[in-house]
């Protein structure tokens, strides 16, 4: 079994931000902004997908040994 895990939640993770109110609505702005196809920004959500399937994206843990330690 695999588990995606954001950390410290998915803005934070992918974004580097942390808004405290309309999370839906800002994540939105992000994924329709007419920078998201280009901008290195969004580089690691673009590819999150893929980084998954090929067992690479940094979020995946596959063991309870890994989760806790991720919260230690």
């Amino acid at each position: 079994m695999q588990t995606v895990v954001h950390n410290p939640d998915f803005e934070g993770f992918y974004l580097n931000e942390a808004p405290e109110k309309d999370k839906p609505y800002n994540l939105f702005t992000h994924l329709t902004s007419a920078k998201f196809e280009t901008d290195a920004k969004y580089t690691a959500l673009r590819n999150s997908l893929n980084d998954i399937l090929d067992g690479t994206h940094k979020g995946l843990y596959t063991t309870h040994a890994e989760l806790d330690a991720m919260v230690e």
